[in-house]
C-alpha cells in the first residue's frame, strides 16, 4: 500500500524520513513515498506527480514554518483529487488550533504516543481498501510499543531544526521581504482614501499600526510600527512611499 509523504522544509524533512523509515518497519506492507528516496537521473518532478496520481493515502508534515508552504498545498490538494482519499495531517511543534485552512479541514495527528498509535491504526485498516490484509491490532499494538521510541527519539531531535519561544510555544510568523510589507501599507491606505472619497469627508486618520494588527496574513515579529499616516482627499499613496518607508524600522 502507498502512502505519500509530503514535506517542506528541514524540520518536516526530518519528520518525514523519520515516519517513512519507521512505518515500513512496523507494518510491511506499507510502501511509503518519501520524494529524497528517488533514484538520481530521475527527473524529480515527474516523478512526484506520478507518485500523486491516484494515491488514496497521504500523511502531511506540518510544521510552524512549513504552513503556507506552496508545495504542501499543492501536493495535499493533488492528494486530495483521488476519490475516497484519506489525508492525515502530521503535526509537528503545532496544535490543532494553530492549522489554517484548507489544510484545517484534514484529520490531524499530533507527533504524541497515543496520537501516532490511532493514525496507525487508520493506516493499518486501509489495508483492506487496496486488496491487503490489516495486521491484527494485538500484534500491532506490540510492534507499534516495540519500536515507538526510535521515532520519538528522531522526533525529538528534528525540534532543534527550528525555533521555538522562550515559553516553549511555536514561532509560527514568517519574516517578510521589506516590499511585501510596503506593498501591505500602501494597500491599507488606498483602500482607506477610496472609503474617505466615497464618503466626501474632508480628512481622516489613519492609523497603519491598527490596520496592520488586524491583517492575519501579517507576521513578521521584526516590524516595529510607531505612527499614523495622515490622507488627505486626492493625495496620491504612491506619493506617500517615501514617507512611509522612512518609518518602517527593521
Amino acid at each position: 500500500m502507498k502512502v505519500f509523504i509530503s514535506w517542506s522544509g528541514a524540520r518536516s524533512r526530518a519528520v518525514a524520513e523519520a515516519l517513512s523509515d519507521w512505518l515500513k518497519q512496523v507494518i510491511q506492507a506499507i510502501k511509503p513515498f518519501y520524494s529524497p528516496d528517488i533514484e538520481k537521473g530521475v527527473k524529480w518532478s515527474g516523478e512526484i506527480d506520478n507518485a500523486l496520481e491516484g494515491t488514496k493515502f497521504g500523511i502531511v508534515c506540518l510544521t510552524p514554518d512549513n504552513l503556507n508552504s506552496t508545495w504542501i498545498h499543492y501536493e495535499t490538494g493533488a492528494l486530495s483529487k483521488t476519490k475516497d482519499a484519506k489525508i492525515w495531517t502530521f503535526l509537528h511543534g503545532l496544535n490543532y488550533s494553530q492549522v489554517p485552512q484548507p489544510l484545517g479541514k484534514f484529520q490531524h495527528t499530533l507527533a504524541e504516543k497515543d496520537d501516532v498509535f490511532k493514525l496507525l491504526k487508520s493506516i493499518n485498516s486501509g489495508l483492506s481498501e487496496v486488496g491487503g490484509e490489516p495486521l491484527a491490532e494485538q500484534f500491532l499494538e506490540k510492534m507499534f510499543n516495540l519500536l515507538w521510541e526510535s521515532l520519538e527519539e528522531r522526533l525529538k531531535a528534528a525540534e532543534s531544526l527550528h525555533p521555538v519561544e522562550s515559553d516553549g510555544t511555536a514561532v509560527i510568523e514568517q519574516k517578510r521581504d521589506n516590499s511585501d510589507v510596503l506593498n501591505e501599507i500602501l494597500e491599507i491606505v488606498r483602500d482607506q482614501q477610496r472609503q474617505i472619497n466615497e464618503l466626501r469627508l474632508g480628512t481622516e486618520t489613519i492609523s497603519i499600526k491598527e490596520q496592520l494588527k488586524r491583517r492575519e496574513n501579517l507576521h513578521n515579529p521584526n516590524l516595529n510600527i510607531e505612527f499614523s499616516v495622515y490622507v488627505k482627499v486626492g493625495q496620491s499613496p504612491d506619493e506617500m512611499k517615501d514617507e512611509i518607508t522612512a518609518f518602517l524600522l527593521f
